[in-house]
C-alpha cells in the first residue's frame, strides 16, 4: 500500500546462500533459492475479447465461463462473466454502491465453486457469496448471502468454505497487535476461531505493526482448500500454509530480494510506506491443483506509479514465476506481452490473461512443467 511518508526507519531481510545448487539453503520451514527449473517463452497469443471497462484485477475460469474481475468497478461493474464458447458476455454483476450485492471497495474475490463467486468488501466491511443461476440468461436473479464484518480489516483473504474466511493483515477495532500471519474467522458470528502461522520479531527499532504491514502480500488458495500461499509484495518471498497439519515453509528467490520500507505513525497506529529502494514483487497470481502463479514484477515500487508508468501498465509484468504445492520452483514463463489479470485452466495447459496495451483478454499455450 502507498502511504506518505512521514519519517524513515529503514530495515532489512536478508537470506544468504551457498554452493551453485538449484536450492541453495534448505531447512526445515525455509528455501533460498537462485534460479528455476525451467525458464521458457510464452507466445502465440490469441484474443478472445476485447475488455474496456476498467483496469482488470483478476481472472477467474469456472467450466466455460471466464469472470473478469474489475479493479474500477465504483464507474461500473466489478464483475463480468463470458461464455468461452462463443466469447460473449453473460451477465455484469455487483455495481458500485451500500447497498445488499452491492460493492464499494472489494479488496479480495474468487470461486468458491463454479456457480459461486465471492468477494470481500474493506470499505463495507463485509464478506459475499453470490451464487449465479445454472441457466446462462443475463437477467436472472442471483442468489446472494451477506456476511458483516465490522471492525475487521484484512490486507487480503481467501475463502475456506461458505462458512469460514482466511484473512492477512488482520487490524481489530482498536488496532491491536497481531502476532499470526493468518487468521481463521467464522463468518456468521464475526469471530476469529483460528491462526496460522507467526510473524517472526521485528528487527530492532522498528515498530512491530509496520513491520508486519510491510510483510503483507495476496493470499491465494489450492482448488481443494487445503493449502494456501501467501505472495509478498516488497520482497520475492512466498509462504506456503498447510490448513491441515497448520505448519508453513517459506520459499526466498531467485534474486532475492531486500526487504526495505519506511515505518511511519499514522492515527492509532505503525504502518510501512515503500521508499526509493523498497522493490515491487509480486502483483497478483492464481493457482491450480498442481501449481502456483503469481506475476512478478522484480523493478522497483517507485518506477510502478502513474508519474512513471501509464496507467495501464501499473501491475503488468511480462513474468510469470511458477511453484509447486511443496514449495519447489519449478518455471519462470517470460510472456511477449505485458498482461495483468491472469488465471490458469485447471490442467495446467493454457494462459488466459489481460493484455495491458490492447485491451484485449488473451490466450494461449503453457509449455509443459515437470
Amino acid at each position: 500500500m502507498i502511504r506518505p511518508i512521514l519519517f524513515l526507519f529503514i530495515c532489512t531481510i536478508q537470506f544468504s546462500f551457498t554452493g551453485n545448487d538449484l536450492i541453495a539453503q534448505t531447512t526445515k520451514s525455509n528455501i533460498v533459492f537462485k534460479r528455476f527449473n525451467l525458464e521458457a517463452k510464452v507466445g502465440n497469443f490469441s484474443n478472445l475479447f476485447k475488455y474496456e471497462d476498467g483496469r482488470v484485477l483478476s481472472l477467474f475460469i469456472a467450466d466455460t465461463n471466464l469472470f473478469v474481475w474489475n479493479g474500477d468497478g465504483v464507474n461500473n461493474y466489478f464483475f463480468t462473466q463470458y461464455s468461452l464458447k462463443n466469447n460473449l458476455p453473460v451477465r455484469k454483476f455487483v455495481k458500485a454502491g451500500r447497498h445488499r450485492g452491492e460493492g464499494l471497495q472489494v479488496f479480495s474475490a474468487g470461486m468458491i465453486s463454479d456457480q459461486t463467486i465471492w468477494y470481500y468488501d474493506l470499505g463495507l466491511k463485509k464478506a459475499v457469496l453470490i451464487e449465479l443461476p445454472r441457466n446462462k440468461g443475463a437477467k436472472d436473479s442471483l442468489k446472494i448471502t451477506e456476511y458483516p464484518l465490522p471492525g475487521k480489516y484484512y490486507y487480503s483473504a481467501q475463502l475456506l468454505d461458505r462458512s469460514r474466511l482466511l484473512g492477512s493483515g488482520s487490524v481489530d477495532t482498536g488496532y491491536a497487535r497481531v502476532g499470526s500471519v493468518l487468521q481463521e474467522i467464522k463468518l456468521a458470528i464475526n469471530k476469529q476461531t483460528g491462526e496460522y502461522g507467526t510473524m517472526p520479531d521485528a528487527p530492532a527499532n522498528t515498530p512491530f505493526n509496520s513491520w508486519r504491514d510491510a510483510n503483507q502480500g495476496f493470499l491465494y488458495i489450492n482448488p481443494s482448500r487445503t493449502k494456501v500461499v501467501l505472495a509478498k509484495h516488497y520482497t520475492d518471498e512466498i509462504e506456503i500454509f498447510d490448513l491441515v497439519t497448520r505448519k508453513s515453509i517459506r520459499v526466498k528467490g531467485p534474486e532475492n530480494l531486500t526487504l526495505e520500507f519506511n515505518s511511519i505513525r499514522i492515527p492509532h497506529m505503525d504502518v510501512s510506506s515503500p521508499n526509493d529502494k523498497t522493490m515491487a514483487a509480486f502483483v497478483t497470481g492464481t493457482t491450480t491443483g498442481k501449481y502456483i502463479y503469481l506475476l512478478y514484477m522484480g523493478i522497483l515500487s517507485t518506477e510502478n506509479r502513474v508519474t512513471k508508468r501509464a496507467l495501464n501498465k501499473i501491475n503488468a509484468s511480462n513474468c510469470i514465476v511458477v511453484y509447486d504445492w511443496s514449495g519447489k520452483p519449478v518455471a519462470k514463463l517470460k510472456l511477449d506481452r505485458d498482461v495483468i489479470g491472469f488465471t490458469v485452466s485447471k490442467d495446467n495447459k493454457i494462459i488466459y490473461a489481460y493484455d495491458a496495451d490492447s485491451k484485449y483478454v488473451v490466450k494461449a499455450n503453457l509449455p509443459i512443467i515437470k
